[in-house]
């Protein structure tokens, strides 16, 4: 049993996101927030999801793109 968690373990270190990940996926949904009305900055919505594009595009690991995703979005929309 204790080898089936550990080796569940490594595998979910092994796919999860590194910090600079996450932070790039937060700095694009940030982009997206500005890109709304109250701030006016409507040309930012263009560019604002090329760092989660490029993301999912270099490392494409199912588990790895569905949390990238899943942050993004959790974020944009709380925004």
């Amino acid at each position: 049993m204790a080898a089936r968690i550990s080796k569940l373990a490594a595998r979910v270190r092994a796919e999860a996101p590194s910090l600079i990940e996450c932070g790039m996926v937060l700095v694009s949904a940030a982009l997206l927030i500005i890109a709304f009305p109250d701030f006016n900055l409507w040309p930012v919505a263009w560019f604002s999801l090329v760092p989660l594009l490029l993301l999912v595009a270099h490392k494409p690991h199912p588990w790895r793109c569905f949390f990238q995703g899943w942050l993004f979005g959790s974020v944009f929309f709380y925004g």
